[in-house]
């Protein structure tokens, strides 16, 4: 080709957005096209003559060397990708295919920049393992930790307006789903009328406190109580009116016993309260006397007067090592009690019912 129409070549090269390169065996810049200037911000004259790997990000040096040493034993490189150093000191991803020219002991390259193709691509990576993240997140906290950390592993992304929403609208959600689970649970281990603990919640209530009694050595009391008359109010004057019945009971047990204890209803015009921290197992009868007391006491409900507690009282470990059997254990003495004709609570005992309050 005569220089003319080799001059006419290099003026269509120099219009190309890619870089059109070449590199001596030593390592240095032959020729750049003035591409150099759109992709590296580098004038060609002030790459020329300079040493190619002196522009490459350090951390990929070696193996940018190491393709280097590849292309010139004759293995061409079709896109080889590395990231180089702008002039404004800012990081350029550069798609490169390259191959030897064994008759003029170069190698010969194009460059292509593909920053925006790649910070796409990592920003889409992102916000896949940040929904990822967010799915996997027991709470806000533990997500905001997750985020923090993949920001880390992805420096090219910056936290923009879109970022920032997007992770707002993940801990919204994720908000969203604790708030439901939370509900979901506390539906599952409270009873809908009283928001009492239910029967489940009170097994997992007395496991712990079995545990807790262990270790100091204490005793247990389970109170078991049955409204008196409550069928007979309810079928008389409607569900709506027994259900304020079984409200206005829970809140006078509740309002009896420390807050320490725990009171459950287990079903119908049944509950259940465990003591914990008893000095002596015999504290239980006084706390079953303020419970019948505040039934006696209070006059603000008609209805409620109707109704009168009977209470069986167990005792653990000495009437049964775990739930059901005291429950068992409760449910016959408070029986026992509902029948006598003076009695409102009895300690599940071989010895004489309790005296009434």
């Amino acid at each position: 080709m005569d220089k003319p129409a080799l001059e006419s070549l290099g003026r269509y090269i120099d219009l190309l957005l890619d870089v059109i390169c070449v590199v001596s065996s030593n390592g240095e810049f032959a020729y750049v096209s003035k591409g150099s200037e759109i992709v590296f911000g580098y004038r060609p004259d002030e790459m020329i003559g300079r040493q190619m790997i002196n522009y490459v990000h350090p951390d990929d040096r070696e193996r940018t060397l190491n393709a280097a040493r590849d292309i010139m034993s004759g293995h061409h490189k079709i896109n080889f990708q590395n990231r180089y150093i702008h002039k404004q000191g800012h990081v350029v991803h550069v798609l490169w295919s390259a191959r030897w020219s064994e008759a003029d002991q170069r190698r010969v390259a194009v460059a292509r920049d593909i920053t925006k193709q790649y910070q796409a691509e990592q920003r889409q990576q992102l916000l896949l393992e940040i929904s990822q993240a967010a799915h996997e997140a027991r709470n806000v906290t533990a997500l905001n930790q997750s985020v923090q950390k993949l920001l880390a592993n992805y420096p090219d992304q910056t936290m923009d307006n879109d970022l920032e929403s997007f992770i707002a609208r993940h801990i919204d959600t994720l908000q969203e789903r604790q708030a439901l689970l939370n509900r979901l649970q506390n539906l599952a281990h409270t009873d809908v009328l009283t928001q009492l603990p239910n029967r489940a919640a009170f097994y997992t209530t007395f496991q712990q406190a079995v545990e807790h009694a262990h270790q100091k050595r204490q005793a247990l009391a389970l109170l078991y109580l049955d409204l008196d008359n409550f069928k007979a109010v309810n079928d008389q004057h409607g569900h709506k009116s027994g259900d304020r019945v079984l409200l206005q009971a829970a809140r006078l047990i509740r309002q009896a016993v420390r807050s320490t204890d725990t009171v459950a209803r287990i079903g119908g015009d049944e509950f259940v309260v465990l003591l914990e921290y008893l000095e002596h197992p015999n504290d239980a009868a006084a706390v079953a006397k303020k419970i019948i007391a505040a039934f006696d006491n209070q006059s603000g409900d008609e209805l409620l007067n109707q109704v009168k507690p009977s209470i069986g009282i167990a005792i653990w470990p000495r009437h049964g090592a775990d739930l059901d059997d005291l429950l068992q254990v409760a449910d016959t003495a408070m029986y026992e009690a509902k029948h006598h004709e003076t009695e409102s609570f009895i300690m599940a005992s071989t010895s004489p019912p309790i005296h009434k309050a």
